[in-house]
């Protein structure tokens, strides 16, 4: 699971607000990793009248850790999937989604992982796409 802020790009109706989701996966190597998630990241200040819009994507990810012999391991990753973006009193902007991260973990254990990374997110619909910037951390567990 991950937290953190979002920034969101959307024909000069830039925002930002906190972001959260969550997901399983299966560790394919020692280098490779994937996961499906669901995302949310919303309430976002979109228009003069003070509507809101939240930004949701369900994708499936790929990860490579970059060995570092460390407890430290970075990492790249990209998703695609499908996304929503929800806007109150207009119609929603929905369509294919995808997602490019980087990153680092940082093993507290051999079972859990303290994650910090940078991902962009876009749903891509009629119209002027919503993009988003964002900062996350989280943890993850291995089974």
């Amino acid at each position: 699971g991950d937290m953190g802020w979002s920034f969101l790009e959307w024909s000069g109706r830039d925002d930002n607000e906190f972001t959260v989701g969550g997901g399983i996966g299966y560790q394919i190597n020692e280098n490779l990793r994937t996961d499906l998630r669901i995302d949310w990241a919303g309430f976002y200040d979109t228009t003069p009248s003070a509507d809101d819009m939240s930004v949701t994507t369900a994708l499936g990810n790929l990860y490579f850790d970059i060995p570092m012999d460390s407890v430290i391991t970075p990492y790249i990753g990209a998703g695609a999937g499908y996304g929503w973006g929800t806007i109150d009193g207009a119609p929603d902007k929905d369509g294919f989604a995808f997602a490019l991260m980087v990153g680092a973990s940082f093993s507290l254990t051999d079972n859990i992982e303290i994650d910090a990374g940078y991902r962009y997110r876009q749903v891509m619909s009629s119209g002027s796409d919503p993009k988003e910037h964002q900062l996350l951390t989280g943890l993850r567990y291995k089974f």
